[in-house]
């Protein structure tokens, strides 16, 4: 199957790493580095298990240095399912619609109920949507409401093909913004001379890197909290919550990455992005 999630353990071994899929013996690498076991450790489950889009969910903290250790603390990591959908008629869902083009919401999102599809396969844990983000299941929704100090609220969205299973959608209330970093790596994305939405993210090395700003985090960190991407909303849970439910029924296809925490000086909110070229024929809003 493609698009698996791995929940995957590590140790320092002599100056490298081993990484151990859990529960898989035969899953495991040794390299002089974390990132170079990872990378081996996909060559390894494309060879082993003809997985090509295999995904890495650890069980204790990142060892120190994969993030700066400026950015390492508090501990965050950002909850999502790991695989992918089409949310029905997105356009009804946002004021404004959907941009002609670059297919990103013009507005906030509305009241709509999302209608939603193809989940059969989902029996527990998360589906992740374009425009709409990730949808979690009754069991995994559950398990965030019981945590004290949670802060985030859900909203049930109807599904087409009849399933036993209820899905929700995360609502907010955002704490936080995704934001990139002065002088880290490097920042992809463009600007919407239609819409003005500007998209983004940051490459560290090969990696795709999610970063928070320290100021928009308060002293005592809820368990579970929202950050607005741009156009959706994201999960995030403390290490510690996240590991304490991580693995257990309702996160089965759950995938847990870690988010940079940046102090304050380092944070760029709104980077300069190129502009996407228009369409010929498309007329300026």
């Amino acid at each position: 199957m493609e698009g698996g999630t791995y929940l995957c353990t590590w140790k320092k071994e002599g100056r490298g790493f081993r990484i151990l899929v859990k529960n898989q013996p035969d899953l495991q690498v040794v390299a002089g580095s974390f990132d170079e076991a990872r990378a081996k450790l996909w060559e390894l489950i494309l060879e082993q298990r003809g997985d090509g889009e295999s995904a890495f969910d650890f069980d204790k903290p990142l060892p120190v240095g994969v993030l700066p250790p400026q950015y390492a603390r508090p501990e965050i990591v950002m909850v999502s399912g790991n695989d992918s959908a089409l949310v029905k008629d997105a356009a009804s869902l946002f004021d404004g619609g959907i941009c002609a083009l670059c297919n990103n919401p013009v507005g906030p999102r509305n009241e709509q109920t999302a209608l939603v599809s193809d989940i059969s396969g989902v029996t527990d844990g998360a589906i992740s949507f374009q425009h709409v983000g990730s949808i979690f299941s009754e069991d995994f929704v559950q398990r965030l409401l019981g945590m004290k100090g949670g802060a985030v609220q859900f909203r049930r969205v109807e599904v087409t093909r009849r399933v036993k299973k209820k899905f929700f959608e995360l609502v907010g209330p955002a704490m936080a913004t995704d934001i990139a970093v002065r002088n880290h790596g490097r920042v992809d994305g463009i600007e919407c001379p239609q819409c003005r939405r500007k998209t983004f993210c940051q490459r560290v090395g090969v990696n795709i890197q999610s970063f928070i700003a320290r100021g928009d985090v308060p002293k005592r960190v809820p368990p579970c909290f929202a950050v607005r991407q741009r156009e959706t909303l994201a999960l995030c849970m403390t290490g510690k919550a996240w590991r304490g439910i991580q693995g257990t029924p309702g996160t089965r296809n759950i995938l847990g990455e870690t988010v940079g925490v940046v102090p304050d000086e380092d944070v760029v909110r709104d980077p300069p992005l190129p502009m996407l070229p228009r369409k010929k024929g498309l007329k300026a809003s």
